[in-house]
């Protein structure tokens, strides 16, 4: 099962989820055709103001999914 779309315990992850870590860590998922994830700033609202803002001024925790280690995160139930 490839890691790109699936977390450590093997669920596939979507757009709208968030992901967590053990030690607190939380990222929001969405998608610009493929996945990507933003720090979580709160609300989906604020986590979608905070991604243009990033993709506008091209700063900010804004990655491809692909970044994060899965192996270490989760989908926040």
């Amino acid at each position: 099962m490839p890691l790109e779309r699936y977390d450590r315990n093997g669920d596939e992850i979507k757009p709208g989820m968030y992901l967590v870590t053990d030690d607190g860590g939380k990222m929001f998922v969405f998608s610009l055709p493929s996945l990507y994830i933003v720090a979580d700033q709160g609300s989906r609202k604020a986590n979608l103001a905070y991604a243009a803002e990033c993709i506008h001024t091209g700063q900010g925790e804004f990655y491809p999914l692909k970044f994060l280690n899965l192996k270490n995160w989760e989908i926040e139930r």
